[in-house]
């Protein structure tokens, strides 16, 4: 049971590691736009030093649906121990909206590689042509 402690202990810590190792950014997301504007949600990572982005491992953004925004064409762009999703999109409905999805993407250090899962949620103000 103690043994079960530790490891446990020890897998939490590599976990909460991992998370300090990288920061998720969409403040350059388009935050107003009028409706039938076209809008980008740009959601970009950044990843310290210290820990690797896993290039055999896919990156994925999968974003819920919403029948308020079109979303058009993803494009993922890596530099380096960075990338960022650019994902054009439509407003079809005033009011807020919201984008939300989740993150995933693969972090190493050493000979562990840890999966990363993140939710991500940004507003989107819609107005009147």
């Amino acid at each position: 049971m103690f043994r079960a402690f530790i490891l446990l202990a020890i897998l939490l810590g590599s976990f909460q590691a991992m998370n300090a190792a990288y920061t998720i950014d969409v403040s350059k997301s388009t935050q107003t736009l009028k409706a039938k504007e076209h809008g980008l949600f740009i959601v970009s990572v950044k990843i310290e030093p210290e820990v690797q982005l896993n290039q055999e491992a896919p990156i994925e953004l999968v974003l819920e649906k919403n029948l308020k925004l079109q979303f058009t064409k993803t494009t993922l762009n890596k530099t380096g121990n960075a990338f960022q999703f650019q994902i054009p999109f439509q407003a079809i409905t005033i009011g807020k909206q919201a984008i939300k999805g989740e993150l995933r993407f693969f972090l190493c250090r050493a000979n562990t590689c840890t999966a990363i899962k993140e939710s991500l949620s940004h507003n989107v103000e819609v107005n009147a042509y």
